[in-house]
């Protein structure tokens, strides 16, 4: 078992910090604030020192945007990002602070609100609900904003909070067998796993994810007991491997494709979100946290929830795909 220890690395005391993205473009890191509707980025100079695991010296950008921002995903098109605003998605470019509506989310659902997303290796932008009750059920959906602007629901159970989106484009295309397998029976073979979460069951679940768009049947693939946390957001490496946010648990948790624990990454608070690959190397492990819901009592016991935090390690992170309809 690998056990890591993450450093702070930007005190940010976010409210709610999710969605950390790493461009390698701009050398910048990007997350965003979601109950204070900002967006940040973080950029590094070209010729910055990640032995340490971030660099101390970087500069640093916010955007107030019109409503809470839950997730977003960089764009193939330079310089804009496609946001997932609490109601609706939109295109955004922030040098100019140009936004672009593209569609209303549930609009027909008061009580959700827009939540993880991320994009599949095509370009399109995967994305999941959340309900704000206080007893947050099962009345969301998955969704897919397509290259051509199109939203279709994806046939996926409805979910109480949606997380745990990623990717794994690597594993499948090592497995011969299953290929080999898959072309005897006449079918096209999958080669990415997409994984998500209803963070209210503690249950993490993988599926076959086609580049056509078919999804395989979801099976379980990781379980947090009760005493856990629950899980939040996912961020894949290279071999595979999924790194989970435990909201309420202090760590971020590796699983291997198999679903067993590999690492820990044990960091100074509780509420961790989400978490992406970053510097030029893609080495360096980003963790976003939160203090939503935090009295201050426990406050005073975790003077840095809401900070974004980062360790050295020796995996190295997936690039971003990158949403192709903008």
């Amino acid at each position: 078992m690998i056990e890591l220890r993450a450093n702070l690395f930007h005190d940010a005391k976010a409210t709610l910090g999710e969605c950390i993205l790493w461009d390698d473009a701009e050398s910048a890191l990007y997350w965003t604030d979601i109950e204070n509707a900002i967006l940040w980025r973080h950029t590094f100079a070209p010729d910055a020192d990640w032995s340490g695991g971030a660099p101390s010296h970087y500069e640093t950008h916010h955007w107030r945007l019109p409503e809470r921002l839950a997730s977003f995903a960089l764009c193939s098109r330079p310089g804009w990002l496609l946001l997932g605003l609490a109601s609706r998605l939109a295109l955004f470019e922030p040098t100019s602070g140009r936004l672009i509506d593209i569609a209303p989310v549930e609009a027909d659902e008061s009580r959700t609100r827009v939540n993880d997303g991320r994009c599949d290796p095509q370009g399109r932008f995967v994305f999941g609900m959340f309900d704000q009750a206080a007893e947050p059920e099962a009345i969301g959906h998955f969704w897919r904003l397509n290259a051509d602007l199109r939203l279709e629901r994806l046939p996926l159970p409805r979910v109480a909070c949606a997380n745990s989106i990623a990717f794994d484009t690597e594993t499948l295309r090592r497995d011969e067998a299953r290929d080999d397998a898959s072309r005897t029976q006449g079918q096209t073979p999958a080669d990415t796993w997409l994984y998500f979460a209803d963070s209210m069951t503690r249950q993490i679940h993988r599926c076959d994810y086609f580049a056509d768009g078919r999804l395989g049947r979801p099976v379980p693939f990781a379980t947090l007991e009760a005493d856990e946390s629950s899980p939040d957001g996912s961020t894949i490496d290279r071999d595979g491997g999924l790194w989970n946010a435990h909201w309420d648990g202090s760590r971020m948790v590796r699983f291997d494709t198999n679903g067993a624990v590999s690492a820990h990454v044990h960091v100074a608070a509780s509420r961790l979100t989400c978490a992406t690959f970053g510097g030029p190397d893609r080495r360096t492990l980003f963790i976003t946290s939160a203090r939503t819901g935090m009295d201050s009592a426990a406050l005073a016991a975790e003077p840095m929830a809401g900070g974004i935090f980062a360790v050295r390690t020796d995996f190295i992170g997936m690039p971003e795909h990158r949403f192709s309809g903008a």
